[in-house]
């Protein structure tokens, strides 16, 4: 390996870099906090309402890659808008990057907070199933990669990214109830 191509001022553009990403990092979980604490209170509250729209919430944020939230956010959100108000729109990256992860802490911290109240499992298997679609920035053709991949060979990323946002859910549903049961199951049997 060559590192003499990391001068001084590569190495300060690195640290620059990981100053974004810290910058990034701090309003995402402040973001994330606040968005958990309410969406906690709603989980928990009596209010049918406020306790559905948390629960959507929670279930659409953690049942989809941050990725795929991410990606959404930035290329099928704009096809959306462009539809209803008739001409395209631009969203700035590191705004909606910002957005997006604080969006998805937010439905973390949500079942954080509710399972330090209430016991819920954390759902680390659903969360490696999603987690999979990072593998796709470094050319792992899965559903993530092949959603984009569609969507760049037919210039029309709503479509594979809906579908695929729709089958991560579907996945992450079904895995997530039946460890419920089955957790119910071995409840009862002890």
């Amino acid at each position: 390996m060559d590192f003499s191509i990391i001068t001084w001022d590569i190495f300060l553009y690195l640290l620059k870099g990981a100053g974004m990403s810290l910058l990034i990092a701090v309003i995402s979980v402040t973001a994330g906090t606040i968005l958990g604490t309410l969406g906690a209170i709603a989980r928990l509250s009596h209010n049918k309402v406020a306790n559905i729209i948390a629960a959507i919430y929670v279930e659409v944020l953690r049942g989809t890659p941050m990725l795929m939230q991410i990606t959404f956010a930035f290329l099928a959100l704009p096809a959306i808008i462009r539809m209803i108000i008739g001409h395209p729109i631009r969203f700035d990256p590191l705004v909606t990057g910002i957005v997006a992860i604080g969006l998805n802490s937010g439905a973390y911290t949500t079942e954080l907070i509710r399972s330090g109240i209430n016991g819920v499992d954390h759902g680390e298997f659903i969360t490696l199933i999603k987690d999979s679609s990072l593998l796709s920035t470094i050319g792992v053709v899965e559903l993530m990669k092949s959603a984009t991949t569609v969507g760049a060979n037919y210039y029309a990323y709503l479509p594979p990214l809906t579908v695929a946002s729709g089958i991560y859910l579907v996945l992450n549903l079904i895995i997530s109830t039946v460890s419920r049961i089955l957790e119910r199951r071995l409840a009862v049997s002890d």
